[in-house]
Formats: structure tokens, sequence, C-alpha cells
């Protein structure tokens, strides 16, 4: 006597996760936490950067909508795992309107000494000594050198309009028109002359006007 499965029952045991594979992936799951557990007990120059991408990725909003559309076009129906895109039954979905906010990588770990305010428009961070000193998105450098307020800076021409500032930093070799990527090197955070601490001036200016950095970056 034969017995054919039917759909249900075939997408069942098709879709049923084996027992060796499920062990393998909390074994990989393991090592990467590891991993990074173990990168934010170092303070080297490749620890410092991978735990700046660590946590901004943390600190980045889901793009839920994208997710939907992805699972939706994949399996065939929109995950239940995102209660807010399911509105209840009878309620016509609303579209909320908001003022464009662009969020940046972060570009050091550190502290405000020194807060944004309308008359002091570059932020004064404290850092590590010789802390790794990223660019919080991909642009044109516009000025790299010596300035009397803030030592030696680098000022990066970005997309849409946004411009940032880093000065206090050790001199490097960038100079005008080169090319920056997100989360490459800037330089590193100075440290005065006996402290144990280092900082950096940090701007940000979007259309030609100051903006406050911790509206758009998330410091630690």
């Amino acid at each position: 006597m034969s017995y054919d499965m039917d759909d249900d029952e075939i997408e069942h045991y098709t879709m049923r996760p084996s027992r060796q594979g499920m062990k393998l992936k909390i074994i990989i799951a393991f090592i990467l936490f590891m991993g990074i557990w173990g990168m934010f007990r170092l303070n080297t120059p490749w620890a410092m950067k991978g735990q700046l991408v660590v946590k901004n990725a943390l600190n980045q909003e889901i793009a839920f909508q994208s997710v939907s559309s992805w699972y939706e076009h994949t399996f065939s129906g929109t995950p239940s795992f995102i209660p807010s895109l399911h509105p209840s039954e009878g309620e016509a979905a609303k579209k909320v309107t908001a003022p464009g906010v662009k969020s940046f990588f972060m570009p050091v770990f550190g502290k405000a000494l020194i807060p944004y305010s309308p008359t002091h428009q570059a932020i004064l961070l404290q850092t590590q000594a010789n802390a790794l000193v990223c660019a919080i998105e991909t642009g044109r450098v516009v000025f790299a050198g010596i300035r009397e307020d803030s030592g030696y800076t680098v000022v990066i021409q970005h997309a849409g309009g946004y411009q940032s500032t880093y000065g206090r930093l050790q001199p490097m070799q960038w100079k005008k028109d080169d090319w920056i990527t997100l989360g490459e090197v800037v330089g590193k955070a100075t440290t005065p002359k006996g402290q144990a601490k280092g900082n950096i001036v940090f701007a940000l200016m979007k259309d030609a006007e100051y903006i406050n950095p911790t509206d758009v970056i998330s410091f630690d």
C-alpha cells in the first residue's frame, strides 16, 4: 500500500531544518559572537575600526518596508514578525511624513567636552589617545592643512550639501580633491601634553549652514 504525501506535508518536511544544520548554525553564531567580543577587548587600530562599524550597524534603523518586500517576493507572503506592516482590518494605512534626517557613520568614540551651540558650531570630543578618526560619509577633500583654531584639519564635501570638518588631528598626507570613502581613516586624534586622553574638533554643515552633529550622529 503506497502513501502519497500532499503538498502541505511535502513543504513541511522540506522546510524543516536538520539537527546537524542547526548545530552548525549555533557553532557559527558562537564563533562570530566570540570574535566580536574579543575585538571590543582590543585597542589596536583595526579593532577600533571594527568597533566603529559594529556600533554604527547597531544604531541604524531597520528598513522594515524593504525587508517586507524582499520576504514577500522570496517566500510569497508578508512576514508576521513585522506587525507594523499588518494594519488591523478596516483600519486605513496612514503615511507618516517627517523632515528627512540623514544618519552618518560615527567618526570616533568620544564624549563632548564642548557641545554644539549657536555661538560654538564645532564640538570638542574627548577620545582615547591616538584614536582613529573616520570619515562619516564618502566625499571629496576640499581642505587639508593647518588652521589657527583647530590645528591640522581636514574638510570633506559630501553629497546632499553636507560638509564635515575634522580638526586637531595628527597630520596625514591628504590633499585637496582626494577622495575619501565612508569609514576610511581621516587621521588620529591628538593627545594634549600631559594628558592621557586625546581630542578632536568636529563640525558638520548642511547647505553652507552649521548644524548640530548630535542630531544625526550617535556619539558614545
